[in-house]
């Protein structure tokens, strides 16, 4: 299940518009950084398909003028070596 965090930054002027369209999508917790001009997202899916599903949803998000991606991480241990 990939976590995510990001940096968003909004069109002009669309600081809490952005916010309030990031958050309106499922998997997404966007607060506002308070001395810049930029959002923090963090997502949560619960499998690749619907990471796949978030993606293409921030894509559409017309108050989104750049998306950074800080850190990822999945737990899903299947990929992981060691086991047998």
């Amino acid at each position: 299940m990939p976590i995510m965090s990001y940096i968003a930054y909004p069109n002009e002027n669309g600081k809490e518009q952005l916010v309030a369209d990031l958050n309106q999508l499922s998997s997404c917790d966007a607060r506002a950084a308070l001395n810049e001009d930029m959002i923090i997202l963090i997502t949560d899916t619960g499998s690749d398909c619907e990471e796949e599903h978030l993606q293409e949803s921030l894509k559409k998000v017309t108050s989104l003028s750049c998306l950074t991606l800080v850190y990822a991480e999945s737990t899903d241990n299947s990929n992981h070596g060691g086991e047998k």
